[in-house]
């Protein structure tokens, strides 16, 4: 089995194992983005099937703003930065890599919610924020 597949295999089964310990379902987007929210009591992470490191990323931000008790339909920078926190420990409590792709996807998140927030050059802030939390 290449290391690509052994990686992926590892990473579902990861994601099974937090989704019974903290009573949640993953549901599968088509698109590279992530989603949590409530459904019919149920709590829901929504985002790409796990193939690698940037999915199991999108995984465990939404997967922290359940276990973080943030208002999901208004999420705040502070939320969102706090939520990326909480993944990067996921990462480094299971020895998952944090690459480059997963760094740049939680910069691009954040930087998006910046922006909505009306945030004077998101993209740099996002990047000073992170390094500053030391992601």
């Amino acid at each position: 089995m290449s290391w690509q597949r052994e990686t992926q295999a590892r990473l579902q089964r990861l994601v099974r194992q937090l989704c019974t310990a903290h009573e949640v379902e993953h549901r599968h987007l088509v698109e590279y983005r992530g989603w949590a929210y409530i459904d019919g009591g149920k709590r829901i992470v929504a985002g790409p099937r796990i193939r690698g490191y940037v999915s199991f990323a999108y995984f465990a931000h939404e997967l922290a703003h359940h276990l973080l008790g943030h208002d999901l339909g208004n999420t705040t920078p502070a939320d969102e930065l706090s939520a990326w926190g909480y993944a990067r420990q996921l990462f480094r409590e299971h020895g998952v890599k944090w690459s480059n792709g997963v760094s740049a996807v939680a910069r691009d998140t954040l930087a998006n919610v910046l922006k909505k927030a009306n945030v004077t050059d998101p993209k740099l802030k996002a990047i000073r924020l992170l390094e500053n939390a030391g992601l």
